[in-house]
């Protein structure tokens, strides 16, 4: 998918809108499911909690003191941040061992 877009994204800076990439990643996002509306907030909140990742030569952990900085920043509630740390922590897990599996497929 990672290189269908930059193909597209190459066509349409060059003004071909009909490139077969182009298409192709437009079909692509048509069939991909909507986030639904109540499980927008918990994206960008990993999103921008993702941000925050350690740097270092592995993947490392989201943290729970990043976690906790978001969820003071939109004023939830002790009971939402707690919900806010299961989802997030849940979401990174998958990420991670995607990263683990790329890495052992490399080797």
């Amino acid at each position: 998918m990672e290189r269908l877009e930059k193909e597209a994204s190459a066509a349409i800076k060059a003004g071909r809108f009909e490139h077969t990439s182009v298409i192709e990643l437009a079909e692509a996002q048509a069939h991909q499911p909507t986030l639904p509306q109540h499980c927008e907030f918990y994206w960008s909140a990993f999103l921008a909690i993702g941000t925050m990742r350690d740097v270092g030569l592995a993947a490392s952990k989201l943290r729970w003191d990043d976690t906790m900085k978001y969820a003071d920043r939109y004023r939830l509630t002790l009971h939402e941040a707690e919900i806010l740390w299961a989802i997030i922590r849940a979401m990174d897990a998958v990420v991670l061992s995607e990263v683990k599996d790329d890495k052992s497929k490399v080797s």
